[in-house]
């Protein structure tokens, strides 16, 4: 359940909240929206040896993000992202508004 003046813009079936919008301009995620499968590679890469996972399930998971049907579809959603915000910076400022 999202806390008061928190609005859930994405959900799923794990972590109820995905993406949330606090107020009117401050957007968080769940997950990493810029990072497609390679890039998530190469950042499991860096942190191979921090804890975060078994070294030797390093191949295994990035098979599993290679295999994952959502790889490209991130980068959707923060084109998406923008130009719904640049929509309504420019509609605030034709208002007379400020553009935030």
């Amino acid at each position: 359940m999202a806390p008061p003046g928190v609005t859930v813009l994405g959900t799923g079936s794990v972590c109820p909240l995905q993406i949330i919008r606090m107020g009117h301009n401050v957007y968080a995620t769940q997950f990493h929206p810029e990072l497609d499968a390679q890039d998530l590679a190469a950042r499991m890469a860096i942190y191979a040896h921090a804890g975060y996972f078994a070294p030797d399930e390093y191949a295994t998971l990035v098979g599993q993000a290679k295999a994952s049907p959502v790889d490209g579809r991130q980068h959707l959603l923060l084109r998406n992202f923008v130009a719904l915000a640049t929509a309504r910076a420019e509609a605030r400022e034709q208002a007379g508004g400020p553009a935030q």
